[in-house]
């Protein structure tokens, strides 16, 4: 390619690259979507071809008419050239998306903004025979989201995450495609009807993973999901199939892990009084689940969980007493089918505050038509010492001492 080609290029290009993305988009979204400006550069990354935009808009249509769904400040994408002007066909080699804004909305009739894609006219074997070629003709060695935030409404629930940023990375061959990704969250807040569950809370997911479209497969290799201090590490299978899905997936912490990062997820519903609360001790918490999920109300496949707490000590900031020696042994097994199989399963529990102390377990079945529970608690409990280790809001003095046997 000649110095006058590459400098023409650019300009040469940049209305087919306008009107391939518009085309393919409005094809695919039933949503307008408008750039404020969209430049192209080649001298300083030949051999790809760069496409810059600037104020990327989505505008919603039908029931969301005129709503903002998505703006994205700036984006930056390069593109294999040579495909570009041979099969008039976008092959991203990189792409970086700059403060990126997505307002997802669910209305009362349960309709929602981003199910905006088009249904597709063409016979099921075409549609998958178009699939497998447009996955041919895509490539994104590395994507970098900065700054983004997300919103979520819907009645009864809403969420939001600000400060994402995101690094990743795909490799596609055929209908197999590969990725693995970095993603991290400055501030991720979840409120369900009127009771705050997460207000402003570290997160972070690293996912390794590979997705088999003609198999409807994903297996991931690897899940590093962190939510301010709590951390676990996951694995598994899904696989979509029959109008059902079975799983085979495994979450666990390590070994050993503070306490203190426990106390860090406890949900904010329930975390009033807890704040500045130092901890010390350890915890390990392990689930898996394996087994087919629908399409049937009792098609539920088989999981189990535990929790194990050791040498735990809670300290408030304002009171005196320490709660300490608290140990939680703690089992969820369901083994498939109606959940009303779950099985429940405490088998030591305990704690300490000054003189007082507590302790003994806990069984339940048939957990949803009629719990039974077997119950066994020994303690001897000071209600002044009581007051004294875990705040109890309204109540001005409490005396007296409780034998449970």
């Amino acid at each position: 390619m000649s110095l006058g080609a590459i400098l023409l290029a650019p300009w040469l290009l940049r209305d087919r690259v306008v009107e391939l993305v518009e085309r393919q988009v409005s094809e695919r979204i039933d949503a307008t979507v408008t750039f404020e400006d969209v430049d192209l550069s080649l001298l300083s990354t030949f051999p790809a071809l760069t496409i810059e935009g600037v104020g990327l808009e989505v505008i919603g249509a039908g029931a969301f008419e005129g709503r903002g769904l998505a703006s994205v400040r700036s984006f930056r994408a390069g593109v294999d050239l040579i495909r570009l002007i041979r099969d008039e066909k976008l092959l991203i080699e990189s792409a970086t998306i700059d403060q990126p804004d997505l307002n997802l909305l669910v209305n009362e009739d349960g309709e929602a903004s981003y199910d905006i894609l088009k249904e597709r006219d063409a016979e099921p074997e075409e549609a998958e025979k178009e699939l497998q070629s447009e996955a041919l003709s895509v490539r994104l060695r590395e994507l970098q989201i900065t700054s983004g935030s997300i919103t979520y409404d819907a009645p009864g629930a809403h969420a939001s995450v600000a400060g994402l940023d995101h690094r990743g990375s795909a490799a596609i061959d055929g209908a197999t495609y590969t990725s693995a990704s970095s993603t991290t969250v400055e501030t991720l807040s979840v409120r369900l009807g009127r009771i705050r569950y997460v207000k402003e809370a570290r997160a972070s997911l690293d996912v390794s993973a590979i997705l088999r479209a003609d198999e409807r497969r994903l297996t991931v290799d690897n899940v590093d999901l962190a939510l301010n201090e709590l951390s676990a590490l996951g694995a598994g299978e899904v696989h979509w199939r029959d109008r059902g899905v079975d799983l085979d997936l495994e979450l666990a912490s390590g070994k050993g892990q503070s306490i203190r990062a426990l106390v860090s997820a406890i949900p904010n519903a329930y975390a009033g009084d807890i704040a500045g609360l130092r901890a010390r001790g350890t915890y390990s918490l392990r689930a898996s689940v394996k087994g087919r999920l629908g399409p049937g109300d009792d098609d539920v496949p088989s999981f189990s969980a535990s929790l194990f707490v050791r040498n735990g000590v809670l300290q408030h900031p304002d009171l005196s007493i320490p709660l300490t020696d608290i140990a939680f042994d703690a089992k969820v097994r369901h083994p498939g089918g109606n959940l009303d199989k779950m099985k429940i399963d405490i088998p030591s529990y305990a704690a300490r505050a000054g003189q007082s102390q507590l302790s003994g377990r806990l069984t339940m079945t048939t957990p949803l038509s009629g719990p039974d529970m077997a119950l066994v608690v020994d303690g001897r409990l000071d209600i002044a010492e009581i007051a004294q280790a875990y705040p109890i809001s309204d109540i001005e003095e409490l005396r007296g001492l409780a034998t449970v046997k």
